[in-house]
């Protein structure tokens, strides 16, 4: 824990700490697709869209990827596309272009670079305008305004080096309007968004220096 961080805060992380887990127990056995917080903005990606996209990514959950990397921007890739978000000649899971392969000495066709590299795919989602992309911090239990659907986005291989290293997608939120996140590379149904249950502490602890970005839906 930070020393600079108050009584107050403390206490109401540890009780934070109490929901997740209870969130994250209850979701694996059926999974939670609460609609997004009152207090959440509302753009042109619709509500069903959202729940289609969040039940998309629960039902995947368990497919395994032969990818000789990490899955995990694919996984939500397949999630948004699953959802209605169309594919495109840049983000897409088959694509024969090699100056746009993700892994073109083992895919060709396969999936593109934005539909397989954490990196990349939060570039493209920027850039296609397909998303905006909010810092979070780490205090932040809405996780900067997050919705059901929405995507988060983690830099912390070697502190916060500029680098997306991984993403997760937001398929549920606690009762209080904490986001709860689903992923692969490890598989995690509902997990607290800015919790790590490998080291049982939150993300900013098990990873000093990292940090996240909302990759949210327009």
């Amino acid at each position: 824990m930070s020393p600079t961080q108050s009584l107050g805060e403390a206490t109401k992380r540890s009780r934070k700490v109490k929901k997740v887990a209870a969130a994250c127990i209850a979701g694996l056995a059926t999974p939670l697709l609460y609609a997004a917080p009152a207090n959440a903005d509302t753009d042109s990606v619709d509500a069903f869209t959202r729940y289609q996209i969040a039940s998309a990514a629960i039902e995947w959950v368990d497919t395994v990827y032969t990818f000789p990397q990490s899955d995990c921007t694919y996984f939500v890739s397949q999630a948004l596309w699953d959802g209605g978000i169309k594919s495109t000649e840049d983000w897409t899971p088959r694509s024969s272009d090699e100056s746009k392969l993700a892994w073109k000495s083992f895919y060709n066709p396969g999936p593109t670079k934005a539909a397989a590299s954490a990196n990349h795919f939060t570039n493209y989602m920027r850039s296609s305008g397909t998303a905006e992309i909010r810092p979070i911090t780490w205090s932040d239990n809405t996780a900067a305004g997050a919705e059901l659907g929405d995507v988060i986005a983690y830099d912390w291989n070697n502190g916060a080096d500029g680098t997306m290293d991984h993403v997760a997608i937001i398929t549920s939120f606690t009762d209080d309007g904490y986001p709860l996140v689903t992923q692969h590379s490890p598989t995690r149904v509902n997990r607290g968004w800015s919790w790590d249950p490998s080291a049982d502490t939150w993300i900013e602890y098990s990873h000093p220096g990292a940090k996240a970005y909302l990759i949210h839906l327009k």
